[in-house]
């Protein structure tokens, strides 16, 4: 993970925000460590797994992704999320997607953040 994507977690999500890599055809790049948290079954989340199997909410926004990895959009959010884990209360979240911060990107990709919204929610 880049500087730039590091910084931008910490002033974003301190302590609440995760984040995933994504290529051109949706599939897991790479993922931080505690991105389970925001999926019913953390099997569908795995390295080269498509995203749309952990986070149906991607369905149906695929021209909105490809716009953003062509540069034709900045950037795209999904807002309150909820998840129920088994036999837990509600989990909430944010999704922020953005272009490859590289400056030059050497391959087409997307970040996409999760920042858990829990506390906001449920106020």
């Amino acid at each position: 993970m880049n500087a730039l994507l590091n910084k931008l977690l910490s002033v974003l999500a301190p302590n609440r925000g995760e984040y995933l890599e994504i290529d051109q055809d949706f599939n897991i790049i790479e993922t931080s460590v505690g991105v389970q948290r925001f999926v019913d079954c953390p099997d569908d989340l795995s390295k080269g797994q498509d995203i749309r199997l952990g986070f149906p909410e991607l369905f149906g926004v695929e021209d909105i992704l490809t716009e953003i990895i062509e540069g034709e959009q900045e950037s795209f959010e999904l807002k309150g999320i909820a998840r129920t884990p088994n036999t837990q209360p509600p989990i909430y979240f944010d999704i922020h997607i953005f272009n490859n911060l590289d400056e030059e990107p050497v391959e087409k990709k997307l970040i996409i953040v999760l920042e858990e919204v829990t506390e906001r929610m449920t106020l």
